[in-house]
C-alpha cells in the first residue's frame, strides 16, 4: 500500500491540532485510524514534516548475486544436492555462513521447487543404519530411509537468474 499524499496527511494534521475534536473524531472524518493521527502528530513533533517516512531498511541480503549464481551452477551439476550440502559448500569455497533456510529461499527464488527425497544409498537397503529423522519405506518392509531435501528445477518457471 502506498503512502498517503503529504497533502492528505496534512489536512489531517491541521484538523488533530485545531482542538475542536478528538482524535477519533479526526480518524472517522478521514477514513484513518486514530493510530494514524497519533503517528503524524508525533512525527512533526520530531521531525517537523509530515512527508511519508520511506523504508528503514532491514537485514542486508545474506547471499550475494555471485553467491546465488553459484549455488545454481552447483544444482544444476548436482541435481540431488540438499540445502544442507549446499550451504556447507557455499562455507568451503566462499566462506559464506548460509542456513538451510536461507540457501533454499534462494532456490526458491532462483525457478527451484524443493523435493523431499530419500538418499539412495540407502533406499532399499537390507538393513540401513538408525538415523533420527528416518521414516518407514513406502513399500512396507519396515526398512527406512533418511528423508533429505533436494532442489529439482520447476519446469512451469522462467530461465535460471
Amino acid at each position: 500500500m502506498a503512502a498517503f499524499p503529504t497533502v492528505f496527511r496534512q489536512r489531517i494534521l491541521d484538523a488533530a491540532l485545531k482542538g475542536d475534536a478528538t482524535e477519533q473524531a479526526v480518524a472517522d472524518r478521514f477514513a484513518v485510524s486514530r493510530a494514524f493521527v497519533q503517528k503524524i502528530k508525533r512525527q512533526v513533533r520530531r521531525t517537523g514534516s509530515v512527508e511519508p517516512v520511506g523504508h528503514r531498511g532491514g537485514a542486508p541480503r545474506k547471499l550475494s548475486d555471485d553467491d546465488r549464481a553459484a549455488l545454481v551452477a552447483w544444482t544444476d551439476e548436482t541435481c540431488d544436492a540438499t540445502c544442507d550440502d549446499l550451504a556447507a559448500r557455499l562455507l568451503a569455497e566462499r566462506s559464506v555462513s548460509a542456513s538451510h533456510d536461507t540457501v533454499g529461499r534462494a532456490l526458491l527464488a532462483a525457478g527451484y521447487t524443493l523435493k523431499k527425497t530419500r538418499t539412495a544409498k540407502w533406499a532399499g537397503a537390507a538393513d540401513p543404519p538408525a538415523v533420527a529423522g528416518t521414516r518407514p519405506s513406502p513399500g512396507g518392509s519396515g526398512t527406512a530411509a533418511p528423508v533429505t531435501t533436494a532442489a529439482v528445477r520447476d519446469p512451469h518457471a522462467g530461465p535460471a537468474t
